[in-house]
């Protein structure tokens, strides 16, 4: 159960895990028989079975699932959960997975095994019998070889990820869970409940593959519903932040900003209102609304920053018309002016504030100065690289001189500037009349290889920038 256990936030780290319990949040899950919308949960039970006339919603609780709904006599089978990605279909099945485990729900529940279909489609091409493929997942089961006489879950997860056939309605009849077949026989038979018909079933799905499973095998279909769907809200769900997603914060800020009032309407009917006070703290308020902006105008600078082309001087353009940038905001706020600013700016607390935001936008400035400084010192080679007809020959090193007024007075050179990408350009210079701008052009341009590229290719070898930048352009102008 360890894997149930820890939870981790975009690419898994090692250390960097979070305690399912610590983490999970109890929803409240309601059996859901009229077209009522429901305001006061999060997640809704709909009876597929039947259509009864309207009535009170009756709340259940994630341990009592699998137990009959008022006015039953038996459980449904199986039950399908829909919901869109990212918004728990997973952690729900690893909570329930793990309270059992650890003996705080489904007392009457013997074994709950957890598949994916992700796991299961690398088995599309080999033959299981039932019982081999239970060995396959779960080595403990080997020595059990009666299953019917156990309580049973089988979890299914992610079915909108199945790449098996699933063929319902031509699928052979199988019953004997010492017969092998292929998994999709396996698990047709499974879920229509000719296989081990006592075992009950949790099916997991975005709702767009919901169909593939014939609605008379389902007893039930949870369906994971968001309060902002039920409020008309702007947006239908929030964003996530994570290391990998360099622009997500910034975007997490807006759009939490955006939905802070049904954010604070929520937690109201949760009953939760005082555990986020700052929701009604006008300061806090205030200072969100910087970060929002604040980060909007970090974001397109990190646009800016990617792309297959970059080149240092091209980075450095960028980085420093934004450090201008932040001693302008910083000055414009000094004196109470919030053009840039259109988040705090009808923020009341804003004027109040404006000597702190000055400080943070001054303390960004130095952190950009402190981190580019090294640029500030290659700042003029960056500059004759990237322009070399429009630079001063007298203020170019010694050894670029002469090669930059022949530069300069060659026309066809002058025309080759205008139409190739400066790296092919300094390509197409002749080696033997300018030696010394090609190998300046060189040590310049593969300073700075895109981070965009870097991570579309290794999301955790940040460190490895300056290689590939220097492979990808040492291939395009070879060092002699």
């Amino acid at each position: 159960m360890k894997k149930f256990r820890r939870v981790f936030e975009g690419i898994a780290k090692a250390g960097q895990s979070t305690d399912l319990n610590d983490f999970y949040t109890e929803l409240f899950i309601t059996e859901r028989v009229s077209g009522e919308v429901n305001k006061e949960h999060e997640v809704r039970l709909i009876e597929t079975a039947s259509r009864k006339p309207a009535k009170e919603e009756t709340p259940i609780k994630l341990e009592d699932i699998f137990k009959p709904l008022p006015g039953q006599d038996q459980p449904s089978r199986t039950i399908m959960t829909t919901g869109v990605a990212g918004i728990g279909k997973t952690i729900l099945t690893h909570k329930f997975t793990l309270d059992w485990a650890e003996g705080k729900a489904n007392h009457d529940i013997h074994f709950t095994l957890p598949f994916t279909f992700r796991e299961l489609n690398l088995l599309k091409e080999k033959e299981f019998s039932l019982m081999e493929l239970l060995h396959h997942f779960f080595i403990q089961t080997k020595g059990i070889r009666r299953y019917d006489r156990f309580q049973v879950v089988f979890i299914l997860d992610g079915l909108d990820e199945c790449r098996l056939p699933l063929d319902f309605q031509n699928n052979p009849i199988w019953t004997d869970v010492t017969k092998s077949t292929s998994v999709d026989i396996l698990l047709t038979n499974l879920i229509m409940g000719d296989l081990l018909p006592s075992a009950r079933i949790w099916i997991t799905t975005r709702p767009a593959a919901a169909n593939q499973i014939p609605a008379e095998c389902v007893g039930m279909v949870t369906e994971f519903i968001t309060f902002l769907e039920e409020t008309n809200a702007d947006h239908q769900d929030l964003l996530y932040h994570s290391r990998v997603r360099w622009l997500s914060l910034g975007k997490v800020f807006q759009r939490v900003w955006e939905l802070k009032d049904e954010i604070r309407s929520f937690f109201n009917l949760m009953g939760k209102s005082e555990e986020f006070p700052e929701l009604s703290d006008t300061n806090w308020l205030c200072d969100f609304a910087f970060a929002v902006d604040i980060f909007s105008h970090m974001n397109e600078l990190n646009v800016k920053l990617q792309g297959k082309d970059q080149f240092a001087h091209d980075m450095y353009t960028n980085v420093r018309a934004f450090k201008s940038k932040l001693v302008l905001f910083s000055r414009q706020m000094s004196n109470k002016s919030f053009a840039h600013f259109p988040t705090l700016a009808v923020q009341k607390e804003a004027a109040r504030n404006a000597k702190k935001y000055c400080k943070s936008l001054d303390d960004l400035h130095r952190e950009f100065c402190r981190r580019f400084c090294d640029f500030e010192k290659i700042d003029k080679s960056l500059q004759l690289v990237s322009c070399p007809l429009s630079q001063d020959p007298e203020s170019a090193p010694q050894e670029l001189q002469l090669e930059l007024i022949d530069l300069q007075s060659d026309s066809v050179s002058k025309e080759k500037f205008k139409s190739l990408k400066l790296n092919d350009f300094y390509a197409s210079l002749n080696e033997t009349a300018f030696p010394n701008l090609r190998r300046t052009a060189q040590k310049m341009l593969v300073l700075f290889g895109s981070t965009y590229v870097c991570k579309k290719n290794n999301p955790d070898a940040l460190w490895e920038v300056n290689n590939l930048g220097a492979v990808e352009k040492y291939e395009i102008l070879p060092i002699s």
